[in-house]
This record gives structure tokens, C-alpha cells and sequence, in this order.
């Protein structure tokens, strides 16, 4: 299934406009569990802001891998993938020792772009900890341009 992203602006009292994300439920596709490092956690004793993009890119790697392909060849010999944005929200706190089980939803607008939607949730409590979208379009390193994302890699992605 191909669609648009879904993600809008909100008015927080006192804090002003915020992106909401909506997570795509009935799109994902994979799910992997990844214990908080202690790495990632800040002088306010929880995961650092950064840390959630490192949490999706290491789950961005094991997705493509039990897709048979990686961010450097999408299964073409020449195509792979780079990110031109990412939003992240976050709900609750995380902390070191926890397990986040980590869902991802991919969302494909062709020719060129993929969204992947991740959900944190808190294995311990089943909360939702963080929402994050990604855009990745195809890339060839090798001429350095935006390419169409190969058809046999839009594919195994069953969306």
C-alpha cells in the first residue's frame, strides 16, 4: 500500500505548535526489541533526544537485513538509501536497563521516497515512549543522485 505521510501541527498551550505523528498500525512490518544503553542516557538521567535516532537506525539496519538488502544496496547493485528528514516525538521517559520493543510501519511513495514510521514502546509497561518518521529516498552513491527505488526492494517491503 502507497499513501502520503501522516503527521500534523498542533497548539500546545505555552508551548506552542507541535507535528503530531499518527502511527500507521496496520503497516507494520517488523518488530525488534533493543535494551537502553547506557550510552544514550543524558545528565537528566533519561534517553538523550539523539538516542532515539540512533535506536531507529539500529533498527532500521536489522529491518533491511531480514529484507535481504541494506542501506547501501537495495538489492540492484547500485541503489541504496539516504534520509533527508526525520521527526521525532517524544511521550514518555526512558531509562537505562529498560527494553524498548521497537514496531516499524514503512510507507512507500514512488518512485523515490519511503517512509518508515517507528513506535518505542516500554516492554515492561507496554507504554508508548516515542513516535519517529523517517524519510529516506533512493540514492546511487556511485553518480551521487536521487534514484527510483528498485521495484524487487518495494516489493519485500509488502507494501
Amino acid at each position: 500500500m502507497s499513501g502520503k505521510s501522516s503527521g500534523k501541527s498542533v497548539v500546545c498551550p505555552g508551548v506552542g505548535e507541535r507535528i503530531q505523528l499518527s502511527f500507521p498500525e496496520e503497516l507494520v512490518r517488523f518488530r525488534t526489541e533493543v535494551p537502553v544503553s547506557i550510552n544514550w542516557i543524558n545528565y537528566g538521567g533519561h534517553m538523550d533526544n539523539a538516542a532515539y535516532l540512533a535506536v531507529c537506525h539500529e533498527v532500521r539496519l536489522r529491518f533491511l537485513r531480514e529484507l535481504g538488502v541494506s542501506e547501501e544496496d537495495l538489492g540492484d547493485g547500485r541503489t541504496g538509501l539516504i534520509m533527508t528528514e526525520a521527526v521525532v516525538q517524544y511521550l514518555a521517559e526512558v531509562f537505562w536497563g529498560e527494553v524498548l520493543v521497537v514496531e516499524v510501519a514503512p510507507v512507500v511513495q514512488l518512485p523515490l521516497q519511503l517512509f518508515l514510521y517507528y513506535r518505542l514502546i516500554r516492554r515492561s509497561d507496554s507504554k508508548v515512549c516515542g513516535l519517529v518518521r523517517t524519510l529516506l529516498v533512493g540514492f546511487d552513491y556511485g553518480r551521487k543522485r536521487v534514484s527510483a527505488l528498485p521495484s524487487d526492494f518495494v516489493r519485500r517491503l509488502g507494501v
